[in-house]
Formats: C-alpha cells, structure tokens, sequence
C-alpha cells in the first residue's frame, strides 16, 4: 500500500507539470511559423532522446536480464514494430475523419501512450525506494524531478500545435493536460509490478520507444521541412 501511494503521489506531480505546460502553452498567443519550427525542434529532439534513452535503453537493459541475447533482440524488434504500427493505424484512422491538418491530434495520442510506459517505469522506480536506504530515495526524486521537467514541455508541445490548427484555448489545455493522466496509471501499474511481476516492462517500454520514433520520423521531421521552406506566392491571374 505504501509503494501504491507513493507512486501515485509521484505521478500526480509529473501529471501537474504536464497540465502546468499545456496551460502556458494554451494561453500564450499563436505561434507563427518560425516558432512553430522552433518548438517542433525541441519536440523532435526529446521524443527522439526519450525513445532511445528513456524507453529504449531501459527496455534493453531489462530485456537482457530476462532473456538470452537473440531472444531479447528479437522481442525488442517485435515490440518496435508494434509501437511504430500503431501510431501510423492512428494516424491513418485520423485522415479517414477528414480532419487536416492533424498534427496535433497525432502529437496526443502519441504522448498518450507513451505515458503509460513512462509511467510504468515511474512508478517501479519509486515502489522500489520505499522502504530503501538514502541512495535508493534520492534516485527516485532525481526521477520524478527529471520526469516533471520533461513533462512540463510535453504539455506545451500538445497543445501549442492544436492551437495553432484552430482548437480553442479550453480544448488545447484539455488535451495537452490529459495526455499526462495515462502517467498516473502507469505508476500504478508499475507499482504492482514490483509485488507481481516486471517481466512485461522492457516490450512495454520498447512498444513506446517505436510510437515515439514513428512521430519523429512520420509527423515531426515532414511538418518541420514544410515549415523550413519558404511560403509559395500566390498565382496571379
């Protein structure tokens, strides 16, 4: 119970963060392109830094302890795949809407399931420390420290895009906030994880780091070279 309680305590910070991004990022005013490029950047640069180092190596590591070295590849790829492809149905499944453009929309979803990994490993990390010596409660702070940080700018990065695709103020919030709560359901999963079983953690994770490289290289690095080019002047009769 005490693990429970400290893991949904450390999510309901990294949840806060994210909420208090997505509001600065709601109530700012429009961004125009080249700020738009700018924040697509730093967008591209943490999914990028948080698929390899936040989810991927950790799946690694994880997967490693578990298995011989070319079943932990091989399941590793697998659950790549299977991130990566269900990114791209959700996309697909936005176009069919008829809704563009819808960057935004893709950016929540994404961030969405990534949170519930992100979360798992959160909430493992902190149900490990209670109870722990000094060292193992200070690497869970410097955890849910790092997190918070990073989940302040994932927050704007959902809503600053939906706002600049026309969603109100209260919608760009809504989203961007709510993308963080699948966090706190990570943690608590991740948290009876450490009395259950973590053998499910490291495909979790890896399922995530191919979502988030899907974004990067699908929806991301595109959006930024039509942002980088100079706009088209308009025919003249």
């Amino acid at each position: 119970m005490d693990a429970m309680l400290a893991a949904a305590g450390a999510a309901t910070i990294t949840w806060t963060a994210t909420a208090i991004g997505a509001g600065v990022a709601a109530t700012a005013p429009r961004l125009g392109r080249r700020a738009m490029g700018t924040l697509l950047a730093v967008a591209a640069g943490l999914m990028g830094w948080a698929a390899v180092v936040g989810l991927g190596w950790p799946a690694w590591q994880l997967a490693r302890q578990q298995l011989p070295l070319g079943w932990a590849i091989a399941g590793l790829v697998a659950a790549l795949v299977c991130g990566a492809v269900a990114v791209r149905a959700v996309r697909r499944r936005l176009q069919g809407t008829g809704h563009e453009p819808v960057l935004g929309r893709q950016l929540f979803w994404a961030m969405t399931l990534h949170h519930v990994p992100e979360g798992m490993a959160l909430g493992l990390g902190v149900a490990a420390a209670v109870g722990g010596d000094a060292v193992a409660a200070a690497g869970a702070g410097t955890l849910v420290l790092a997190m918070a940080v990073h989940n302040a700018a994932e927050g704007a990065l959902v809503a600053a895009p939906l706002r600049a695709e026309g969603a109100t103020r209260l919608h760009a919030f809504s989203r961007g906030q709510l993308s963080g709560v699948a966090e706190v359901a990570g943690a608590l999963l991740g948290a009876a994880a450490v009395a259950v079983s973590t053998a499910l953690l490291p495909w979790a994770l890896a399922a995530a780091a191919g979502a988030m490289a899907a974004v990067v290289l699908g929806d991301l690095l595109p959006e930024l070279r039509r942002l980088a080019s100079p706009p088209r002047p308009l025919a003249h009769g």
